[in-house]
């Protein structure tokens, strides 16, 4: 069974298995079903000879060795002849080894739930994905129910209808039992179990289900798995890396405590005003004792749900297989509150909203009450989805025919040679435009409608698609330029649209997207807007270095954030209703509100709108504490994205006293791709400050400004990163490299990139995070080794003999004493030479240290964005190195320009020294030595992030395929044209930085990567080329709307 979030059992799949099991067993087939939900779900409608169950009280996940074979030894035993599994991976495998063939039916797989925590916690547990893909791949095909996610591991797939519990009573008759007339407004509210959650979750089992039928033929279905959601739930509450263990028993130890987390905070009760006038609910799962409003009804727990949604005029409750394939059925509108870490939502939720058929409401709403404006909206739909609800007796009839022996023949590749990195840890995926992976049509409609790209990046910035003078016509640009950029001129024009389509009610027959009918309804066109424009980077050298003090080398990319800001008094701003309703009922008339739109929630799993009341910002007069607004912002996983935006307005009132007066409204339009080392957040922070400044009046620089952001990130958002992105996204120029010293900040100059060099970006698939524990950790360890090799030095000043290398101050001469000085007291790893770390500190670090160990002999690491885990293991030695070895990369012996010696011989002129010799390097005659030393440096740092465990297998995979297409020419002389390559940013997934000569043939072997990735993983990834400006060099613009848009 599936365990879902706030109830003993999951209806969603137990839907689909009922329905199957009855299909057969109306077909004359003998059914066994392996399972831990209760009796009735099967017994009560289906009361047949022909139904076997079993009772199955462990989990489907250790061990694995004695699970497979009980289970082989079963299937034997009953001479079953198809296993069909909902999902359960080591039911395939029992399948195979007892020689018997195999389906499974779903929406969703493990892998791809999995895959996104695993990948989070380190490249140390991807074999957990790994074995569950290869037990998938012994599976013959999928049947796949509507609303699925990408499932790559499958060699064949079977599409099948909605899967929909029938109805037994019309609307009429139901309404009619309880009492209710047909003009009377009803909303059942349907979580899936209790409705009153006082902070508790009612595990029921973890357990697994299976079926068998026969008539000669015995089919068994392993259904709901492994630990589900609490997984996902762990991973947000522990850190991610901190719950993903090998060890499957911890972690059912630790599922057991935090079984006390639950959706709703204790005491959480319904309330008559939460109601519109005239309004009844239904309740369903309510608690025998939970007193209710008198216009709240309380159904009774044998109530058919189907026939109770089918007779109401909207569902409030949670998104589920069940609740959504029901809500479209019966064309009900559906009112929903979104899931912590439940991957498959973002497809379920696309599929409803694509259908006009959802409507999501902010859970702080659910909570507090404010439900009106959102029940008002959801009767005011037009759900329209005219597809098949037979998807059970469907699937029945394949599995009968399969039992039989019917074959459907794949003309895929095998689930064995599909593999590997077919998964491309999964969660990514839905982000991805290309349809490598089966991403469902109305999936795909969704994103065009957003308008955003389909393809190569470099094909989208090259295509103009609203011409310049339609946003000429509308708006009048009263200070900033464009500089000619066609992104901003997109921007431009769909800010004009937006207008047009905030009448919605003479667009009912159109598919909207609810982010984009937010966001017209977001500016006062009679006002002034602020643009902003900051693209995201490129890392070519200095990468994870940056945070200890590294020179490094950014280039900003072709892709950037467009921020369009208003600022204006509260009674002027254009209230959402939801936003309206909370402060009529606090009673806090023309409050300062801000209110943001993300365009792009619809492709990951976020909400597309966020607002708060200025004033929680305060607390007694003055601006709240970082840490909560760190809170603040992480009370709701789909809201989180906030911070980046929300957060520079907190930063503004600390750090520059700015107080906010005026309401605020923020649109928020990316075309940075998430997850990709890219500086995705970067470019959003950058754009927002831009705004905000500009907004506001504020005379910032670049640089200052990029250090605020940095803030924003380390202390609202709670991401330990360095500051390279920011500066890059804030002080880069077009088409050139921005060199810096990050002690803490100082950038040394502009680069030009020679004409005859070109650099590309190739996205790996796999999701990077600089949240999750691999950044984090090597950070960690790297400011242990820093701590460490401080207190050596130290140690060598004393009188006394060290017990690290038994030196003392008197058999140091004065320079080397002055070294050890500095060294003592050394701020940054990168001002410690190579020589110098090889010859005295190296061997003092150890590979490896325990944080507990560490916190007892050293107390602290000095970092202030991280904090050493007692009981986690940090590699030491590595990380450490990384940096000072980094740093050094960009000069090599031979190539050093000779400059003039000067007597300062502080840290940062050394550095300039070093960039020089980078870019005598960048700037020498074009040469294959030239571009092989460049190449050969990026190769280094590339090993260099693996040997600190931030590598991944996609990305060694795309370096090694730049290599294979390098050393290529030695067949062919001169026809080589790619020289190096090395993983980006925060390691870990990501992009890949490639070097080439600027030609033809270089683009073509581009592509020709491009594709070979692509067959060996079955993902297409994006190729970024090319450069813009920094949001420094762009500033603002001052848009004034010409005149109001007619209505269409």
């Amino acid at each position: 069974m599936r365990i879902e979030d706030g109830a003993s059992e999951s209806r969603d799949h137990l839907v689909f298995a009922y329905y199957v099991v009855r299909h057969l067993i109306l077909a004359g087939h003998d059914v066994h079903v392996v399972t831990g939900a209760p009796d009735f779900v099967f017994t009560t409608e289906i009361q047949s000879p022909r139904l076997f169950l079993r009772k199955y009280s462990e989990t489907a996940v250790v061990p694995r060795a004695s699970i497979l074979e009980t289970e082989v030894k079963w299937l034997n035993s009953i001479n079953a002849d198809l296993v069909v599994s909902d999902v359960v991976p080591v039911a395939c495998r029992a399948a195979a080894d007892a020689g018997i063939r195999s389906v499974c039916v779903t929406n969703f797989s493990w892998d791809f739930i999995y895959a996104e925590y695993v990948m989070a916690a380190g490249y140390h547990h991807r074999s957990i994905v790994w074995q569950i893909a290869e037990d998938y791949s012994h599976c013959e095909f999928l049947i796949r129910l509507p609303g699925y996610c990408p499932m790559p591991a499958f060699r064949d797939v079977i599409d099948v209808p909605l899967v929909v519990r029938r109805l037994h009573k019309c609307r009429n008759e139901v309404r009619r039992e309880l009492g209710i007339g047909d003009d009377v407004k009803v909303v059942v509210l349907n979580f899936g179990g209790q409705v009153e959650l006082a902070g508790s979750i009612r595990l029921g089992s973890l357990s697994m289900m299976v079926w068998s039928f026969g008539r000669g033929a015995q089919v068994h279905d392993y259904l709901g798995l492994c630990v589900d959601r609490f997984w996902r739930r762990l991973a947000g509450i522990a850190g991610y890396g901190r719950t993903v263990c090998n060890d499957w028993k911890m972690f059912l130890l630790l599922v057991v405590l935090f079984l006390g987390i639950g959706m709703q905070p204790g005491g959480w009760k319904l309330k008559e005003e939460y109601l519109p006038s005239g309004w009844l609910c239904l309740v369903c799962g309510a608690s025998e004792n939970q007193e209710l409003p008198p216009n709240f009804i309380k159904l009774a727990k044998d109530a058919y749900t189907p026939d109770v949604i089918a007779a109401s005029d909207c569902m409030l409750g949670k998104i589920g297989y069940g609740t959504v394939s029901e809500a479209l059925a019966f064309k009900l509108p559906f009112v929903f509150v979104r899931r912590d870490y439940f991957n498959e939502e973002p497809f379920l939720r696309n599929m409803l909203e694509y259908y006009q058929c959802g409507v999501e409401m902010i859970r702080r709403d659910l909570l507090t009450g404010h439900w009106r404006p959102y029940l008002e909206r959801a009767v005011s739909l037009k759900p329209c989805y005219e597809g098949g609800i037979n998807g059970g007796e469907v699937a029945a009839r394949i599995l009968q025919n399969t039992a039989i022996g019917k074959n459907y023949e794949s003309d895929k590749l095998s689930g064995a040679r599909r593999l590997r990195d077919a998964i491309v840890l999964g969660y990514q995926l839905q982000r991805v435009p290309g349809r490598d992976i089966c991403i469902p049509d109305w999936y795909a409609n969704a994103e065009n409608e957003l308008g955003l790209r389909t393809g190569s990046p470099a094909a989208e910035m090259n295509e103009t698609s609203f011409p310049a003078k339609a946003y000429a016509e509308d708006f009048e640009i009263l200070h900033g330029d464009l500089l000619g950029l066609s992104d901003t001129m997109s921007f431009l024009n769909s800010l004009s649209e937006l207008d047009a389509e905030c009448d919605s009610a003479k667009h009912t027959e159109k598919r909207q997207i609810r982010e984009r009918m937010a966001a017209a309804n977001l500016f006062n066109w009679e006002e002034d807007i602020i643009v902003a424009r900051a693209p995201g980077r490129l890392d070519v050298v200095g990468g994870i270095a940056d945070y200890s003090g590294c020179l490094v080398l950014q280039m900003p990319i072709r892709e950037a954030c467009h921020v369009a800001v208003q600022t204006l008094h509260p009674s002027k701003q254009r209230l959402w209703k939801h936003a309206q309703a909370r402060q009529h009922d606090k009673g806090q008339e023309s409050t300062p509100v801000l209110q943001i739109v993300s365009y792009g929630s619809e492709l990951s799993n976020r909400g597309p709108t966020f607002d708060m009341d200025l004033s929680d910002f305060l607390d007694g007069g003055q601006p709240i504490s970082y840490e909560k607004a760190k809170i603040y912002f992480a009370r709701d996983p789909s809201q989180k994205w906030a911070a980046y935006v929300a957060g520079t307005i907190l930063v503004l009132m600390k750090e520059l006293g700015v107080r906010f007066e005026n309401s605020i409204s923020m649109l928020v339009s990316s075309a940075v791709p998430e997850g990709k080392g890219v500086s995705s957040s970067a470019s959003v922070e950058v754009a927002s400050m831009s705004a905000m400044a500009a907004a506001l009046g504020l005379n910032i620089s670049p640089r200052e400004l990029a250090l605020l952001c940095q803030k924003v990130e380390n202390h609202v958002v709670g991401a330990p990163c360095g500051v390279m992105d920011q500066m890059t996204s804030a002080c880069g120029e077009a088409n050139k490299l921005l060199a810096m010293v990050c002690q803490p900040a100082e950038v040394l100059g502009l680069v030009d990139i020679p004409g005859h060099i070109r650099f590309w970006g190739i996205d790996s698939g796999l999701r990077h995070s600089i949240g999750g524990a691999d950044y984090g950790s090597v950070r960690v360890g790297a400011f242990m080794g820093r701590k460490m090799i401080k207190l050596a030095a130290s140690a060598m000043l004393s009188p006394t003999p060290s017990s690290n290398n038994g030196m003392t101050t008197d058999e140091l001469d004065d320079s080397s004493i002055e070294l050890v000085e500095a060294e003592a007291s050394l701020d940054y790893l990168c001002n410690l030479s190579p020589h110098r770390y090889e010859a005295l500190y190296a061997k003092i670090l150890p590979e490896s240290m325990l944080g507990e160990t560490f916190l007892e002999k050293y107390a602290n690491h000095n970092d202030p964005v991280t904090v050493i885990d007692s009981k986690r293991k940090y590699g030491v030695k590595a990380a450490a190195r990384h940096p000072i070895y980094e740093n050094f990369r960009v000069k090599t012996m031979d190539l050093i320009i000779c400059l003039p010696e000067k007597s300062d011989s502080n840290d940062v002129w050394k550095m300039n020294r070093m960039a020089r010799a980078f870019k005598a390097l960048l700037t020498s005659a074009p040469s294959d030595d030239q571009l092989t030393a460049l190449g050969g440096l990026m190769y280094q740092c590339h090993y260099s992030y693996s040997a600190c465990g931030l590598g991944s297998d996609g990305t060694d995979r795309l370096v090694q395929l730049v290599q294979e297409m390098q050393h290529s020419k030695l067949s062919k002389p001169g026809d080589g044209t790619l020289y190096g390559a090395k993983i980006t940013g925060g390691g870990s997934g990501g992009t890949v930085c490639v070097i080439g000569r600027n030609c033809l043939r270089s683009t073509e072997q581009i592509l020709q990567i491009q594709q070979r990735y692509r067959a060996a993983t079955g993902y297409l990834p994006f190729v970024f080329e090319g450069s813009s400006p920094g949001a420094g060099k762009f500033g603002y613009l001052r848009i004034r709307r010409r005149h109001t848009l007619k209505k269409v």
